[in-house]
């Protein structure tokens, strides 16, 4: 499943240990599959040992056979060490762009009723359950669609959709970490690679046009704050400083303000 992998440095905590509280900070996590068993085993057969019975010659003495026990019992401590165990970390935005993307793959080649295209889904809704996690997959769509990939929008709508509906709080916090406004937008298209900020542009009037559309209403007039317009509007411009604006900018930052005047 998407959400059991080997992680490289996060500190873990085995679930078998104590409480299950891991910290006071609100925020999701992932289920990591820890498996050990990649070291190497070392046989303690006492009749391949010097200290056991196969050297016949000598009598093992007390202390001999104190340190072969202690050798048995180190390789005993050793095996049960190596099993596998389950362990939670923190999900962390890398975490999520990768987790999106896969999805994206998986999404492209399965069917509707496929089972990991299924899951992957579950895990959205799952991670997104709470303020903290509904915010942090959202910057991770808008951080993590790539402009070339034709399901991207279609994709983004989809997996709003199998998110938890969110609290007025959560999306304008959304919103103000964002930070978004014409400077902003306008330093995107005349300072950022050329890929990038046309997908970031794109991805947040879709992601901010879909939730317009979902939370019809007062509340997407809300949204619909003065810096959230004048980003909307510099996407309409057909150039920034002799900088050409992208066409499909334009045709997103139009899709989502007709979203928002249909509420």
């Amino acid at each position: 499943m998407g959400n059991c992998y080997r992680k490289r440095s996060t500190p873990v905590r085995r679930m078998a240990q104590g409480s299950n509280e891991i910290d006071d900070d609100e925020g999701p996590y992932v289920l990591v599959f820890n498996n050990n068993n990649t070291l190497s085993q070392t046989s303690y057969n006492p009749s391949h040992s010097r200290w056991g019975t196969g050297n016949r010659r000598n009598h093992a003495s007390r202390s001999n056979n104190s340190r072969l026990d202690n050798l048995i019992n180190h390789a005993t401590r050793r095996r049960r060490d190596q099993q596998p165990t389950l362990s939670v970390c923190r999900l962390t935005d890398e975490d999520l762009d990768k987790h999106v993307i896969e999805t994206l793959s998986t999404l492209r080649s399965s069917a509707e009723n496929d089972t990991t295209l299924i899951l992957r889904m579950k895990m959205f809704r799952f991670w997104a359950n709470g303020e903290t996690g509904w915010n942090m997959v959202l910057r991770s769509l808008i951080r993590a669609v790539p402009l070339d990939n034709a399901l991207g929008p279609s994709a983004i709508t989809l997996f709003i959709d199998h998110c938890p509906l969110p609290t007025k709080q959560g999306v304008m916090k959304l919103i103000a970490d964002l930070d978004l406004s014409w400077e902003k937008a306008a330093a995107e298209f005349i300072n950022g690679p050329n890929t990038d900020k046309c997908a970031r542009h794109r991805n947040i009037c879709a992601v901010l046009g879909h939730l317009a559309e979902s939370l019809a209403g007062p509340f997407s007039a809300t949204m619909l704050t003065p810096s959230t317009l004048q980003y909307f509007m510099c996407g309409l411009e057909q150039t920034i400083d002799g900088i050409r604006i992208p066409i499909i900018n334009i045709l997103y930052s139009l899709i989502a303000l007709e979203k928002f005047a249909q509420t």
